[in-house]
Parts: C-alpha cells; sequence; structure tokens
C-alpha cells in the first residue's frame, strides 16, 4: 500500500478595516474556480508563521506580520493529507498587494461567503469564522 503524501500549509488570515477577509481564487483540474485562504506549503525547519509570510510575499507582494495561529485542522483528500494553520496576519499596508500567480482575489465579510465556495479543506475554518461573528 502506498502511503498519502502528508503535507503541511500555512494560511494566511488577512482582514481589512471593513471586518472583510481576503481570499483568492484557485483554477481546479475541472477548470472550476474555487476559493481558498492565501498561503501554501510550509517547508522543512520552517514555523507555520514564517510560512505565511514568505508565501503572502512570494504569492501577493505583501510585507504582513504574523501573530497568532486560529485554527488547525487535517483534512483528507484522496491523494494527500494536509494540516492547515490558519494564522492571523496584519499588514499595515496592502498598496503593493499583486496576484503574482495569475490568481484573483475578493474581501468578503465571512458571513457573505458560502462553503461551497471555498476548498474542501478551508470549510470547517470559514464555520469557525462564522461562529466567532
Amino acid at each position: 500500500m502506498i502511503a498519502k503524501k502528508y503535507i503541511k500549509v500555512a494560511a494566511g488570515v488577512l482582514q481589512n478595516k471593513k471586518n472583510e477577509i481576503l481570499f483568492c481564487s484557485r483554477k481546479m483540474p475541472d477548470g472550476k474556480i474555487m476559493w481558498e485562504f492565501p498561503g501554501g506549503k510550509i517547508e522543512k525547519n520552517e514555523t507555520a508563521s514564517n510560512a505565511a509570510r514568505r508565501e503572502l510575499a512570494e504569492e501577493l507582494n505583501l510585507e504582513i506580520f504574523p501573530a497568532d495561529t486560529m485554527y488547525i485542522t487535517v483534512f483528507e483528500y484522496p491523494d494527500k493529507t494536509v494540516e492547515l494553520h490558519f494564522i492571523r496576519c496584519f499588514c499595515f499596508d496592502y498598496s503593493s498587494m499583486q496576484m503574482l500567480d495569475g490568481q484573483n482575489f475578493k474581501w468578503q465579510n465571512p458571513q457573505n461567503v458560502s462553503a461551497s465556495e471555498l476548498l474542501l479543506a478551508d470549510r470547517d475554518f470559514l464555520k469557525f469564522l462564522q461562529m466567532r461573528q
């Protein structure tokens, strides 16, 4: 039996002055567009906070300041297991933000986001955000 890949991911949770959260698009293999919290893989010997800082710089051209881990979940996909660390981040200047990987973005109040719009692994965290408001 072949073991599934186990991947650790840091997702940055950025909030603007209107209490909206930043979501980025991801094109799926079937061509469908889904939304996710921005971030990426945690490298070996890297903390989740440092991974969030690095990934948001690489993907969004943003200098962010990680604050704390808001939520951790493990999601089983058919081909891999993903451990997601949702990191509350602060950014004091969004003027340099660019989608460097060609994705789109939107700022949206979590209460107005349907779970069906998000990647499967992000849906529990969305419910957590919705319950907190």
